[in-house]
């Protein structure tokens, strides 16, 4: 190649780019784009951090659900132990009643025992049972036991009635009297 081809061959190229028709972008100058884009820094900023912070506010949130996750999980698999063992455990002490009869029997008998406490003025007896037959005589949830009492037949009844008081009268306020009111 001679040097005259290489130096006309970019020649070529362009004629074959002008011959395309070439769209030239129109640069359009607008002021009120301008002045928002100069004053909207701040503006821009402010916007920035906000995401920011809902972005922090939401890895937050995913953060305490994963730990109340892994709690809950912990906590399951602590029961779940718990109880295998309470069943197990529970299973020997079948067996192991299964095979002594002798002491099912002295239990038995402590829970049907009475006792007697003396003190100087004073003399009680305890009668332990093995359970209660009616529910009358069951202990509220409380544990406290309360005797039902019923007033005797001649005795009426009258239904309570709410006293009756008389309205507040309302304070006076107190205020202070200016110079011009004396």
């Amino acid at each position: 190649m001679d040097n005259s081809s290489l130096l006309t061959r970019g020649y070529s190229i362009y004629k074959k780019k002008r011959g395309k028709k070439q769209v030239e972008e129109e640069i359009v100058f607008d002021k009120e784009k301008r002045k928002e884009f100069l004053t909207g820094f701040h503006k821009r900023k402010l916007e920035r951090k906000k995401r920011a912070q809902e972005q922090l506010k939401k890895q937050e949130r995913e953060q305490k659900i994963a730990l109340r996750k892994a709690m809950r999980d912990e906590r399951k698999q602590k029961l779940q132990e718990k109880m295998e063992l309470t069943q197990s455990l529970y299973s020997e002490m079948n067996n192991d009643i299964g095979s002594d009869d002798g002491e099912e029997k002295t239990q038995t008998e402590k829970l049907n025992e009475e006792r007697e406490y003396e003190n100087d003025e004073k003399r009680v007896t305890v009668t332990i049972q093995e359970g209660i037959s009616s529910e009358d005589e069951a202990l509220p949830k409380d544990g406290y036991a309360t005797p039902r009492v019923s007033p005797p037949p001649d005795v009426p009844i009258r239904p309570h009635k709410p006293k009756v008081r008389p309205p507040k009268k309302k304070k006076t306020k107190f205020r202070y009297k200016n110079t011009l009111e004396l």
